[in-house]
């Protein structure tokens, strides 16, 4: 068996996203318990799973993004300025 360590690992990804390789990957077992394990120990479908968490997190931030962008957009157009607090603000319906 060959000993493959991290760094090895990261030049098998081969673009520039191999410095944000993690050191270790999480995904949700059967029992939907979080579980941690250390990428060199990880098995292709630990991958997998590790994958669906990602992209569950990411349309969870990207959500929330969307949300706070909206907010934004729309004190803007109520005429808000950089300092004012959302409460202080005449929201134009």
């Amino acid at each position: 068996m060959k000993f493959l360590n991290k760094l090895v690992l990261r030049k098998r990804v081969g673009s520039f996203y191999a410095d944000h390789l993690p050191s270790d990957i999480r995904y949700r077992n059967r029992a939907g318990e979080e579980v941690s394990v250390p990428i060199e120990n990880a098995t292709v479908d630990e991958l997998a799973f590790a994958l669906q968490l990602a992209s569950e997190e990411q349309s969870i931030v990207s959500r929330r993004r969307s949300a706070i962008e909206d907010l934004y957009q729309n004190a803007r157009k109520s005429g808000a300025l950089g300092a004012d607090r959302m409460t202080d603000i005449a929201w134009k319906e």
